[in-house]
């Protein structure tokens, strides 16, 4: 878009860019999304959000209505995308000479969802990327791919499933990861070997 290729450079650094991973404030309160993209504008620096599961919470039209406003900040790089996907998932593209060459894919992670577990009872769990969106997120890599661009980073609010695989790996199997101290994950005894450093 005219907005981010305004940012686009060949040098980009850490402050070049800020990635925000959702959960500003908790749906209806205008006022709060307001002031956080006054804040982000006071660095003059480019910034991109995404929604986490409390910013989602009063739905898609309370989300619209934090658009609206987002897209009057000129630092702003925040796209609505397709709406049957969620709200805001979008690509931003980091070009050299008017080519991508590394790219930031935004995705909406959702709220909650009712889901009917085994024992037949319906509850609500923490939302995930929905099939449709991965299937966005394919062809978003496929064509950036066509473009000679083959590094990209995925920014959403809660974790894909990759993330617990990975702790689920790293962890030892007689740690209580609820009971466990942030100085045991620091420290390493936590983890088990070849992990001491997660």
């Amino acid at each position: 878009t005219e907005k981010v290729s305004k940012f686009a450079t060949p040098n980009f650094g850490v402050r070049d860019l800020v990635l925000v991973s959702g959960d500003i404030a908790y749906g209806k309160h205008f006022d709060a999304y307001e002031a956080f993209a006054n804040y982000m504008d006071s660095f003059k620096t480019p910034w991109a959000p995404i929604w986490g599961n409390h910013d989602n919470q009063e739905g898609p039209d309370a989300i619209c209505q934090v658009v609206e406003g987002y897209l009057k900040h000129p630092y702003c790089l925040y796209e609505s995308g397709d709406a049957s996907l969620g709200n805001g998932n979008y690509v931003i593209r980091i070009e050299e000479n008017g080519l991508p060459i590394e790219a930031v894919i935004m995705m909406d992670s959702h709220d909650r969802i009712p889901f009917t577990n085994v024992k037949g009872e319906t509850e609500d769990v923490w939302a995930k990327l929905w099939p449709e969106q991965i299937t966005w997120y394919r062809e978003q890599i496929a064509a950036l791919k066509q473009e000679g661009c083959n590094d990209s980073v995925l920014v959403t609010h809660i974790p894909i499933y990759a993330y617990r695989h990975a702790f689920k790996a790293a962890i030892r199997p007689d740690i209580d990861f609820l009971k466990t101290s942030d100085e045991d994950y620091a420290n390493g005894t936590a983890w088990n070997e070849g992990y001491k450093d997660s």
